[in-house]
């Protein structure tokens, strides 16, 4: 069974890092570009799929990327979350203590399923929040101005923009990309 899961662990993180490679912006061969949009879909679960723009409407493309910014935050505590009470309603429904370990102790309990549960969203997670946090970061210079490049009309480093990254980037850089790494070294 471990060799099983390291093996779904190792599958997993190749398409995870063929999403981020695919999303660095270098010119690829035609190939490769064809292979690395198909293994971005598989490794972002579906998140390249469903564009948010797409959904709901926006008065802007930036107005989308703000957007976005505020889904990436929310969506790990979010799952999070969710996982507990749905481990805590499950031990609940079976009449169980959310710590009930079988009667030797030796099964693992609905709080160690509910951890499993947050590691694995975390590890899923993780590459697509790290490509997204970046978002609101990459600009293009016109005529000495910096412009995002999602939205050629919505100036960087000013305004709102300025209010995002401070409100949303900074922390999914300081939360996620940063963070969850260190609490994995740390943990």
């Amino acid at each position: 069974p471990v060799f099983t899961e390291a093996r779904k662990l190792i599958v997993l993180n190749y398409f995870q890092l063929a999403f981020v490679i695919s999303r660095l912006g270098v010119k690829w061969p035609s190939l490769l570009q064809s292979l690395f949009h198909f293994e971005s879909a598989l490794g972002s679960l579906g998140l390249s799929l469903v564009s948010i723009g797409c959904q709901l409407h926006f008065d802007s493309a930036a107005e989308a990327e703000y957007m976005k910014q505020i889904f990436m935050m929310v969506l790990a505590p979010g799952l999070f979350f969710m996982s507990y009470c749905i481990w805590r309603i499950s031990a609940y429904c079976k009449d169980r203590d959310y710590n009930y370990r079988g009667g030797r102790g030796t099964h693992p309990s609905h709080r160690d399923a509910c951890i499993s549960t947050c590691v694995f969203f975390a590890l899923l997670l993780y590459p697509t929040i790290c490509v997204y946090s970046f978002d609101l970061l990459v600009c293009k210079e016109i005529d000495g101005t910096l412009y995002l490049l999602a939205d050629l009309q919505e100036t960087c480093f000013n305004g709102r923009h300025l209010t995002y990254i401070f409100v949303c980037t900074v922390p999914l850089i300081l939360c996620y990309v940063i963070g969850f790494p260190c609490l994995a070294f740390y943990l």
